[in-house]
């Protein structure tokens, strides 16, 4: 979710098949999260920890690359970023004992890993000042981690109190805001990184699995896995309140967002293993 527009205009729904590089088609396994590059190539995250990558083709999507991350008991989610020009996954887990957060090379070779105090979930990166920031499970403790060679001490940035589980976590970088949902009590908060200060944006949204930031629409998407339905909200105004932006058929349980062209995002269904495709009037093709 880094150097790349966030924007949605116009809303087609289209379902991509997602072919494997074996004869056969297959179901992707279990995503729980997802990212697109700079290149274009969309990398999805599996609950077992399997990375996927897919490229758009006329008519769908064909596996390029799978891989199976090391040091990932649990994964969570995933984002990238373009540093110093080289393009890098970052996958947040959870061990037995600790979180963590480990970047990696496009064929998943482990870069880095950083250690944190209590559970990871959501990640994000702002691209401009090089931060990897990081929401913790079990503490509603917000982290933040430089990567142009700091100490490769997590600090603390923010916490959000009363928070029961934290989930999903992104940035709004033009504006120095980060959101995080909690994915027990269904609330998404901001938090203004230019003071610390945070408030609470929208009240029980379902189970938040995933949001995108649109950033040049100012516009947050959540994908509500009990709810089956993807929600707008547009930031930046007094007491804005969630629209249904899709509720399909066939959605189980949606589990990722991403950017996928200047008109299109993806969403990712972690039930049935498939990739929807959004531009804007809400039909699916």
């Amino acid at each position: 979710m880094k150097p790349r527009e966030r924007t949605v205009s116009g809303l087609l729904l289209v379902l991509f098949s997602v072919m494997l590089a074996a004869a056969s088609e297959q179901e992707l396994r279990r995503p729980v999260a997802m990212d697109k590059i700079s290149s274009g190539d969309l990398f999805v995250l599996g609950l077992s920890g399997n990375l996927y990558r897919l490229r758009t083709q006329p008519g769908g999507m064909s596996l390029i690359g799978q891989t199976r991350l090391p040091n990932t008991s649990s994964p969570v989610d995933l984002t990238s970023a373009k540093l110093n020009g080289v393009e890098v996954l970052f996958v947040s887990y959870n061990t037995e004992k600790f979180g963590a957060v480990s970047s990696y090379s496009l064929d998943g070779k482990v870069n880095r890993t950083w250690w944190l105090r209590s559970g990871a979930s959501g990640l994000d990166v702002d691209y401009v000042t090089q931060t990897l920031y990081v929401a913790s499970s079990d503490s509603g403790e917000i982290s933040s981690i430089d990567l142009k060679g700091g100490d490769g001490v997590p600090k603390h940035t923010a916490s959000i109190r009363d928070a029961q589980k934290l989930g999903p976590l992104v940035l709004n970088v033009p504006r120095k805001m980060l959101y995080v949902a909690d994915v027990e009590s269904g609330n998404v908060y901001e938090v203004n990184l230019a003071d610390g200060k945070t408030r609470l944006l929208v009240p029980k949204a379902g189970i938040p699995q995933a949001m995108l930031v649109l950033e040049d629409r100012n516009i947050l998407l959540l994908a509500d896995s009990v709810g089956r339905k993807i929600y707008s909200v547009q930031l930046g105004v007094a007491n804005a309140r969630p629209t249904v932006l899709a509720a399909l058929p066939p959605f189980r349980s949606p589990s990722g967002l991403a950017r996928l062209a200047r008109d299109q995002i993806a969403v990712s269904d972690d039930a049935t293993g498939k990739i929807f495709v959004l531009a804007l009037d809400g039909k699916l093709l």
